[in-house]
């Protein structure tokens, strides 16, 4: 609780940091807007001001009082402006609109308080995971298991500050913080645009996206990098129907910047704003150069991770793009089942056969564009994992029916102005780029931001205005309806304390006893993990020993068990985690249990299968485990039902 009551009061420090920073942008705009806007920028300079000290030696064990400071400095700035919220009682239908909101920041304040478990999957593997190594180390260096960890992380590194005073709940409640700026700004936007009606239905819109409520109790950055991205949109189209805005183009550029340097699809934002904002601008008097002021300077601001990137890997996208950039530690194979993986999204594929059991990355269909888009709304499943060939993706992580409407509504309403239609111009090229490269539905939150705020100005606006308030009204009560079934259920007795952190831990992460174990037993070694990534679990040196994560074992040219083992002897190695319980139990386990020796004397492969399985580098690693094992090259130190832990003998 502590933890994350300081977050937050940071946070609010952070408002005056953006204050000092945009504020000059923002004088003459809606206050909520101000407040809000000014929150989310000033997260991300903190986020930003880390990368510098953290890349010094030792710079986060000396370092950090600075961006702490920075942070507490902001509240100076938010007493001298008087900046600070003012709050009216609700009255007539506000509260229609209060309570869902407070809803949904309590339904993510839940999630911060209680340990994540397995849906949180991305945030044990590498959201929380890289900061700790990074504190571990006492700098931010090059993780070479964890292509992740080259992401751009201005988002990810206030999870340093997280981790230091409050552990992952210290961490996770930034993207709570993110989420009430959120609210606000959109909440000013609109009303500043469509008034006060519309501000209301536009921040509802926005808060009742399951995946936003969900997302504010977790540390995925989707939730900050989509206002980074929707903001910058909106405040670019806003300088492209009124040129004379030129405060808004500056803050265009700002925020897009800080998109680009919290998630590689931010660099999909700048040049979507910046195509629409050449071919449209110049019918409104937008001259060339100050498009490329706004993409120049958004660039610029997001460049130093890509400039990292390239030092440490040679890629400025490290581990994307492959075939062109190349890059360390990664390899043609890894690049091809990196690729399947993020391809299993949408609807833009041929769905795998027998004939075809992976997905053929040139099969990528243009007629299924607008079924991909139009089934965003209708089968989440398909655009979020885990399972998304079969559907069986997270409800918590669906975006919802209305961002989808409010495009469809709009672009059928023959009511766009200049600013709707450089809205709607640039979310749908931008669903260009997603529906070529990944169609997952994390990576568009930012294009739902403008068409919440549109949803909000269709209200009022449009014909079909009640419409709209009716389906707003209704994702907003399915979202918190799911987010609370599948979130706040299970995390409720956590911390109301009628369950300990440790029992949730070991009831909801499979991992969780395994790494107590070893966390107790490897003291001064070294831990391969294969298939686990939770490794925010380990106090303890660990690798991701899996093919696919690197190229430092070497699997294509192992082949012995013997190999194998030399190898780990490498890096440092002393024992290995193998998770079992991902697999059927089906013909192709049992012999591979059987040539382990695991449950009786070992029973070799048959030459048939050793060879199929050997010439796939995702089954010959198990080839080469067998062989270890079976060798008594490694030891089974400890079982916990189908997870076992070994010893490099």
């Amino acid at each position: 609780m502590l933890g994350v009551l300081i977050t937050l009061l940071f946070s609010l420090g952070c408002a005056g940091v953006g204050l000092a920073i945009i504020g000059r942008w923002l004088k003459d705009s809606d206050p909520a807007l101000r407040f809000g806007a000014s929150g989310i920028a000033g997260l991300g300079a903190i986020g930003m001001l880390i990368l510098p000290i953290g890349l010094l030696p030792g710079g986060l064990k000396w370092g950090l009082a600075i961006p702490i400071l920075v942070g507490l400095a902001g509240f100076a700035v938010l007493f001298k402006q008087s900046a600070f919220p003012k709050f009216a009682k609700p009255e007539g239908t506000t509260p229609l609109f209060v309570v869902p909101l407070v809803a949904a920041v309590l339904f993510g304040l839940i999630g911060c308080l209680a340990p994540s478990d397995s849906l949180d999957w991305d945030s044990l593997a590498y959201h929380l995971a890289v900061p700790k190594l990074w504190l571990g180390a006492g700098q931010i260096q090059f993780v070479s298991f964890i292509h992740h960890s080259n992401f751009p992380f201005t988002v990810d590194n206030l999870n340093v500050l997280g981790l230091t005073w409050g552990g992952q709940y210290g961490a996770k409640a930034f993207q709570l913080a993110f989420f009430i700026y959120g609210i606000l700004a959109i909440f000013g936007l609109a009303r500043e645009r469509y008034g006060e009606k519309a501000g209301w239905w536009a921040a509802l819109a926005f808060a009742g996206m399951p995946v936003v409520i969900w997302e504010s109790g977790t540390a995925y950055i989707d939730v900050a990098n989509g206002l980074f991205a929707g903001l910058g949109i909106l405040f670019a189209c806003e300088f492209v129907a009124d040129p004379e805005k030129r405060d808004r183009a500056w803050l265009g550029a700002v925020f897009l910047g800080l998109a680009a340097g919290s998630k590689y699809t931010g660099l999909q934002n700048i040049a979507a704003v910046g195509l629409v904002a050449a071919v449209i601008g110049a019918r409104r008097g937008v001259r060339i150069r100050s498009v490329a002021l706004i993409v120049g300077v958004a660039v610029a601001i997001g460049s130093p991770w890509y400039l990292k990137n390239v030092v440490n890997t040679g890629n400025p996208v490290y581990p994307f793009f492959y075939s062109v950039f190349h890059g360390k530690n990664w390899d043609a194979f890894s690049d091809k089942i990196y690729k399947e993986q993020q391809q299993t999204f949408g609807a833009g594929r041929a769905m795998p056969s027998a004939e075809q059991p992976n997905y053929n990355l040139n099969s990528l269909d243009p007629s299924r564009l607008g079924s991909s888009i139009l089934g965003l709304a209708y089968q989440p499943g398909r655009y979020t994992d885990p399972g998304p060939t079969q559907g069986n993706g997270f409800p918590t992580q669906a975006l919802g029916f209305v961002g989808i409407a409010s495009l469809m509504m709009w672009l059928l309403s023959g009511k766009l102005e200049t600013f709707e239609r450089s809205a709607i111009w640039t979310v749908l090229f931008s669903f260009l780029m997603w529906f070529a490269l990944s169609q997952q539905a994390r990576y568009i939150i930012g294009l739902m931001v403008p068409l919440t705020v549109l949803a909000g100005g269709g209200v009022v606006k449009l014909p079909m205005g009640k419409v709209f308030s009716g389906l707003i009204g209704l994702q907003a009560a399915l979202a918190l309806a799911v987010v609370y079934k599948q979130t706040v259920t299970p995390k409720l007795p956590v911390v109301l304390g009628k369950v300990s952190a440790d029992e949730y831990s070991d009831a909801g992460i499979g991992f969780s006893k395994p790494a107590k174990y070893l966390n107790e037993n490897v003291k001064g070694g070294k831990v391969a993990l294969y298939d686990e990534v939770f490794g925010f679990l380990l106090d303890v040196p660990y690798f991701w020993a899996g093919p696919g994560h690197s190229t430092e074992i070497g699997y294509d040219h192992l082949e012995t068990g013997a190999d194998l083992v030399g190898s780990l002897k490498k890096l440092g190695i002393t024992d290995v985690y193998l998770n079992l319980s991902i697999y059927p139990q089906d013909a192709n386990f049992q012999a591979w249990i059987g040539a382990m020796g695991l449950t009786g004397p070992p029973v070799p492969f048959t030459p048939e299968k050793k060879a199929e399985w050997s010439s796939d580098i995702r089954n010959k690693w198990k080839v080469l485990m067998a062989d270890a094992i079976a060798n008594h090259l490694l030891g089974v130190s400890q079982t916990f039902g189908r997870r076992i832990v070994l010893h490099v003998q």
